[in-house]
């Protein structure tokens, strides 16, 4: 097992490298010199939309925008969802509505930019965004996977990029990084002048392929292993991030993926009791009063029994906030794994350490992390909750004999429904 997820995860880690290897084109020039003329305008805002997991890289764009230009410009960032109010509006009005509603109520303008995320290009949400924009001559991005779909083929937005990896999860890998690349690109341009595109993807494809090589198979193994276990026992799985920016990202999404991903096909899964970071972290709900670093976490880890699981994402395992979530779990007696840009002495076998302190970095390498995750415990889940449904004729093959092969040609390949007919 472990030399096929050795062997599966060089090969996820290259189709994503390889990929921006081959860039830029003229697609991905254009973004780069619609963000440069956005970005420093005053008084305009970016607005950035996306479903399930592109909703996620829409907000990690958003903080990397905000961080890299605070007192630099006076753009405004939106990811159009108000979890309160875009649920009425897709009660009141359908789900296909929520990022037109927010363009409308916001009188979004020809000064603005509106970039649209979707793996499949298929979104109805996407698809009604993108028309309000042509209707109202307001600029507009894309990025689709696979063929483009639908925003793509009709030519719904001024500059569609089509990432053309017939993978779900690997595209939204290459997007993400390509949107944090746009934003370096975007703030060298605006404080040295242009020219700069080539040069952020090449430095910022290094860095990432820098800390994948970081990945070990066997601790992968038994990360997976220990969630899946988890799940079939009916323990709680807390992905957690006590020091919040990009990791609280990451970890919300990477839930997403073991909720929904981790049993794709999946014969009567377990029920799983996922518990995500909330990514306000020390404010959230109405905002917090308890300043103590990490105490959400540690409020979150009170529900916590012995034998649950924490997967604790941090910059740096010896931060005050991570230690405290650290110190809460061990009191709770959880099984304690983590994914860290840096450990300061703390020693387990079921970490990885990636090397940097980069926020944008440590994200975009978390998620796909927690994509490779997802994807072995399905496999694992198969293999537990599935066994005894599997029976063989004389002379069949074990459709798990081989978990490498598994791994590329049985798994998520294929759009997700949920990213093709918007409010399933």
């Amino acid at each position: 097992m472990v030399d096929a997820i050795d062997s599966f995860t060089g090969m996820y880690a290259r189709t994503v490298i390889e990929y921006l290897r081959g860039l830029p084109d003229p697609a991905i020039e254009r973004a780069a010199d619609l963000f440069t003329t956005a970005v420093p305008r005053e008084g305009n805002t970016v607005y950035l939309f996306g479903n399930g997991g592109t909703h996620a890289i829409a907000r990690h764009m958003a903080r990397s925008l905000r961080a890299r230009f605070a007192g630099v410009c006076g753009m405004r960032v939106s990811c159009g969802v108000d979890f309160h109010d875009n649920q009425s509006t897709a009660v009141r009005y359908g789900y296909e509505s929520v990022f037109e509603a927010v363009l409308e109520a916001e009188r979004a303008s020809e000064r603005d930019l509106v970039v649209l995320l979707s793996g499949s290009g298929d979104s109805d949400n996407l698809l009604l965004a993108a028309r309000h924009c042509r209707i109202h001559g307001i600029p507009t991005i894309s990025f689709a996977g696979f063929d483009g779909g639908r925003i793509t083929r009709r030519r719904m937005t001024d500059n569609p990029i089509v990432v053309a990896v017939h993978d779900q999860q690997m595209s939204e890998d290459v997007m993400q990084v390509l949107l944090h690349v746009l934003v370096e690109t975007a703030y060298r341009d605006l404080l040295e002048g242009g020219g700069h595109l080539g040069r952020c993807l090449a430095e910022y494809t290094t860095r990432i392929e820098r800390a994948l090589r970081r990945l070990d198979a066997a601790v992968l193994d038994r990360i997976s292993g220990h969630v899946c276990d988890a799940f079939v026992a009916g323990r709680g799985v807390y992905l957690l991030a006590p020091e919040g920016g990009a990791l609280s990202l990451s970890a919300e999404h990477t839930a997403h993926n073991f909720n929904w991903d981790a049993i794709f096909e999946v014969r009567r899964p377990p029920k799983r009791m996922v518990y995500s970071t909330p990514t306000s972290c020390d404010y959230s709900g109405i905002a917090n009063d308890r300043l103590m670093p990490g105490v959400v976490s540690c409020q979150q880890l009170d529900r916590a029994s012995p034998g649950d699981v924490l997967l604790l994402y941090a910059a740096d395992l010896g931060s005050e906030a991570a230690r405290n979530t650290l110190a809460a779990a061990e009191a709770a007696g959880m099984r304690i794994l983590a994914l860290a840009g840096h450990a300061s002495g703390l020693e387990t076998p079921d970490l990885i350490v990636y090397g940097t302190r980069d926020q944008d970095v440590l994200g975009d390498v978390t998620q796909m992390t927690g994509h490779i995750l997802g994807r072995l415990i399905r496999l694992k889940l198969k293999r537990s909750v599935d066994a005894v449904d599997i029976e063989l004729e004389d002379g069949d093959a074990d459709p798990l004999a081989n978990p490498a092969t598994y791994l590329v040609d049985g798994d998520l390949a294929q759009r997700r429904l949920i990213d093709v007919v918007a409010g399933v």
